[in-house]
């Protein structure tokens, strides 16, 4: 039975699996995704059209695509969808005069077919400028509470400085090491790859859809099956 259970986890380790990362343009979306990536601060500019990184925790391989949340961007959002896995939305908790467009677009992309079983995990960024808004108001005003199909996490961070990125796992780190499954992404929320399959050759007697543990934040899991 143990073998059979490793040959069946290296089928799914073997998967690509899509993360989506958006938000409002100056969120901080692609110094984030370079703070998984690199574990470093990339100095960037306004991402026009999208970036594409590739992150690999021993066979398991995520894509990550960046998309530019400009205004004249966005309506191309749903372009990037098919197959996605992962939402990695980004606010910037100091912009509250356009909180209510993220919102707008957080329940746009969470009523579109394509993204019906994906888990969002969302960033508070910002938190070291002053007069931020905290996890708990951003998640107040987005009214995550009201989502109740799709699993998902808020996690306060500061992109520049790292901090919400360094609880729990790095990326680099051995992704067995939560409960002997594969804890691949990590930023004090820990998703677990292997409860969260959505490949038609995951294994079966995996969870659809579960987050599997979290260090802090407001969060909510669902099952989709």
């Amino acid at each position: 039975m143990g073998l059979l259970f490793a040959k069946l986890w290296s089928l799914f380790c073997n998967q690509e699996h899509k993360v989506i990362v958006v938000g409002l343009d100056n969120a901080g979306k692609t110094t984030i995704l370079y703070q998984f990536l690199m574990n470093e601060v990339v100095h960037t500019s306004p991402t026009i059209g999208s970036n594409v990184e590739e992150i690999v925790v021993k066979n398991t391989h995520f894509l990550m695509w960046d998309i530019g949340g400009q205004e004249s961007l966005r309506s191309s959002w749903n372009t990037y969808y098919s197959n996605t896995e992962f939402i990695i939305l980004v606010v910037d908790s100091i912009d509250r005069e356009r909180l209510s467009i993220t919102r707008e677009e957080l329940y746009r992309m969470l009523a579109h077919e394509d993204l019906r079983k994906a888990a969002v995990l969302i960033f508070a960024n910002k938190q070291d400028m002053k007069g931020c808004m905290s996890a708990a108001e951003i998640s107040k005003s987005l009214t995550l509470s009201s989502i109740k199909d799709h699993p998902w996490h808020i996690q306060s961070c500061c992109a520049l400085t790292g901090e919400g990125f360094k609880d729990g796992q790095r990326p680099n780190q051995d992704p067995g090491s939560l409960n002997g499954i594969g804890t691949v992404l990590s930023a004090g929320a820990l998703i677990d790859c292997g409860r969260f399959c959505r490949s038609p050759s995951c294994p079966r007697g995996f969870g659809m859809g579960n987050f599997l543990h979290f260090s802090s934040g407001d969060s909510h899991t669902a099952n989709n099956s």
